[in-house]
């Protein structure tokens, strides 16, 4: 039957098709993560455990070390497991689950920045009126609006994304995404 139909998985073409470069890469990824996720870890704890760095900066330097850490956890692992799986699959709505997490954590990221820059700007433009423009209730509505707006975005991406039907080559070549013909 040659009819219309969603595919239930995707096949991902690696980043290299040879043995011997798998494992290199490997080794070199585990590293980037580890050092990512234990960099902000450290940052966290640190502004965590010193009473001088209680003050909004650093309180949305925590929010944005804690969305580096999820967006890299998102893509990490799965493309580490399939640098050393033989299998490299991804279900159709494992796919979707790790673009909307991925998109959630971005869009966090980036509204995130903004909310930093607007904490500078009122920092150097109104020194006298920081501590009242900038109180703790605002950092936690600044914060927890740009949670909202990253996730509301991220349901829109995948929606528009995963709503129609997927027919065709089930595999996802690199090359397409890198410029390579």
């Amino acid at each position: 039957m040659g009819g219309n139909h969603t595919q239930t998985e995707f096949v991902l073409v690696g980043i290299t098709d040879s043995p011997c470069a798998q494992a290199p890469l490997f080794g070199l990824f585990l590293l980037t993560y580890i050092v990512t996720v234990v960099g902000n870890i450290g940052i966290m704890v640190l502004v965590r455990v010193v009473p001088s760095l209680h003050t909004p900066m650093y309180f949305f330097l925590t929010h944005f070390s804690f969305t580096d850490i999820c967006y890299s956890t998102v893509i990490s692992p799965k493309m580490l497991a399939d640098l050393l799986l033989e299998s490299k699959t991804i279900s159709f709505a494992g796919c979707a689950m790790q673009f909307h997490g991925f998109a959630f954590f971005a869009t966090a990221e980036c509204h995130l920045l903004a909310v930093m820059a607007y904490d500078q700007h009122v920092a150097i433009c109104n020194p006298l009126l920081y501590v009242t423009v900038i109180s703790n209730r605002v950092c936690q509505q600044l914060v927890a609006s740009s949670y909202l707006i990253a996730f509301l975005s991220a349901i829109i991406y995948t929606g528009c994304i995963f709503g129609g039907s997927f027919c065709g080559p089930r595999q996802i070549d690199q090359a397409l995404f890198s410029g390579a013909q």
